[in-house]
């Protein structure tokens, strides 16, 4: 016989708890500073420090292909194209991180010959009007897209921020993912709004 399948309470439990998890993570990642402070208050993460912390964590419930590395300890790069406030959050949030063996490296590259060495790039907003000649060119490649740019997912990218009631969501394009060769974990798509047919 089968392992029973668990029940509909036990499942909102669980999800409960990802979710619950995965906001501590954000803030963990957000924190200013590691070591209590009498303060009476400490400063909340900004907006694009909360959007550069989910790429740390986007990054953590992705797989990529064994290929996409030179070796199991090669470095994870993050590549970012372009300048906004969430770009310069990540390479501070980034620094000295390491995902699943891999150190992660954080590059600043111009254009999709740059980007394609890559396993994860953030497109800021001020390459809006380039972003799809980005994508085209990043076609193949093993690489996952994240911007703020609005639509992205739907025009080529993989997962894009957007606010809704004053809070950061995302959007996941899966079938992107699929074409660039990387699996994206069911847990983290059950907590984003999802575009694009998985073909």
């Amino acid at each position: 016989m089968g392992r029973p399948r668990p029940n509909a309470e036990l499942r909102r439990v669980e999800h409960r708890a990802w979710r619950i998890a995965l906001v501590a993570s954000v803030l963990a990642v957000c924190a200013l500073g590691s070591i209590w402070s009498a303060r009476p208050a400490v400063a909340e993460p900004t907006e694009f420090e909360v959007k550069a912390a989910l790429v740390y964590n986007f990054a953590k419930f992705v797989d990529w292909p064994a290929a996409a590395f030179a070796s199991p300890s090669a470095p994870l790069v993050v590549g970012i194209v372009g300048d906004d406030d969430v770009a310069e959050a990540l390479e501070a949030t980034l620094r000295n991180k390491i995902l699943d063996g891999h150190p992660v490296q954080v590059r600043r590259v111009k254009g999709s010959d740059e980007a394609r060495v890559c396993q994860l790039l953030y497109v800021a907003t001020s390459e809006r009007k380039h972003a799809g000649d980005l994508l085209q060119g990043l076609r193949g490649a093993n690489v996952l897209t994240v911007s703020d740019i609005a639509d992205f997912a739907r025009h080529g990218g993989q997962i894009n921020f957007v606010l809704e009631n004053q809070r950061v969501r995302f959007v996941i394009n899966p079938a992107n993912a699929d074409s660039a060769g990387l699996h994206i974990s069911a847990k983290l798509l059950a907590l984003a709004r999802t575009v694009g047919e998985r073909r």
